[in-house]
């Protein structure tokens, strides 16, 4: 933006634009790739306080039902599960 204010002024030129063109568009790739990493931490993060919720019978166990994949029990009588992405 600043280079092409100061094309606009006069005191630069039309190829400095152009030639900071792929940086832009690199910083801008990142950018969406950040901002999509933090949807889906936040995704994440409220599933997470959920299930903090749950193990603390602040809310009920069928709140977290679709959160929950699948539920395996071991030989050793070991509950495991397996959540949902």
């Amino acid at each position: 933006m600043k280079l092409y204010e100061q094309y606009v002024m006069g005191e630069g030129s039309k190829e400095a634009i152009v030639d900071a063109r792929p940086a832009k568009e690199q910083a801008e790739a990142e950018l969406n790739r950040a901002i999509a990493d933090k949807v889906a931490y936040e995704k994440q993060y409220r599933v997470f306080c959920k299930l903090l919720k749950v193990s603390r019978k602040e809310i009920p166990l069928n709140e977290i039902v679709d959160c929950i994949e699948q539920i395996m029990v071991d030989i050793d009588r070991r509950t495991v599960v397996k959540w949902a992405k």
